[in-house]
C-alpha cells in the first residue's frame, strides 16, 4: 500500500496477513497522521497501539491522541 504524505512524500505500509498489524515506513509526521487517521475510523472499543520497530516504546491510541503526541514519543528514541 502506498499513501501521500506531506508534500510529496509518500509511505510504504502493509497489512499484516493476520489482520492484527499495519507496518508503517516513511518519515515520522507522516506515520503519525495515518495512524490518528487510522484511530479515527476503528471503533473505540478496539484497543491499537502505535509502536517502534523494535518495540521499544509504543503510545496507546485514543480517540483523544494527537499527531504531536506521537511523534513526542518516537523522538526520544532518537
Amino acid at each position: 500500500m502506498g499513501c501521500k504524505g506531506i508534500g510529496n512524500r509518500t509511505e510504504d505500509g502493509a497489512l499484516h496477513r493476520d489482520g492484527q498489524g499495519i507496518s508503517l515506513d516513511g518519515y515520522l509526521e507522516d506515520c503519525a497522521r495515518f495512524v490518528i487517521w487510522f484511530r479515527s475510523i476503528v471503533p473505540q472499543t478496539q484497543k491499537l497501539v502505535s509502536y517502534a520497530q523494535g518495540y521499544n516504546c509504543h503510545v496507546e491510541l485514543q480517540a483523544e491522541t494527537t499527531e504531536s503526541e506521537i511523534i513526542q514519543v518516537f523522538l526520544t528514541l532518537i
